[in-house]
């Protein structure tokens, strides 16, 4: 059985955001959802099990036209607010 669940991740641009997710999380759909201001959030799909493994997973959020190195990380997704504020999240990989 799989189950879809969303994260909210606070808009902390260009600093590290470690969100705990399960163990082989897929993950699907990044987004703004116009009652959460300062937040994008990430939808993911895990497969439901009686115990879960947890893993910490780190991540960046980034503004359009703003600088940064993308070496080590890993694009997810664009999340457009309602403000007109454009954010794009990438995974920092090992």
């Amino acid at each position: 059985m799989k189950v879809i669940w969303k994260h909210e991740l606070s808009l902390q641009p260009e600093k590290p955001l470690t969100v705990e997710l399960p163990n082989g999380a897929q993950l699907l759909h990044v987004g703004a959802q116009n009652h959460i201001a300062n937040a994008i959030c990430l939808w993911e799909m895990h497969t439901v099990r009686a115990e879960e493994t947890w893993i910490q997973r780190t991540f960046e959020i980034h503004g359009t036209g703003h600088d940064f190195d993308p070496a080590g990380k890993v694009y997810i997704g664009t999340a457009v607010q309602a403000s007109g504020f454009v954010w794009h999240l990438f995974e920092i990989v090992p």
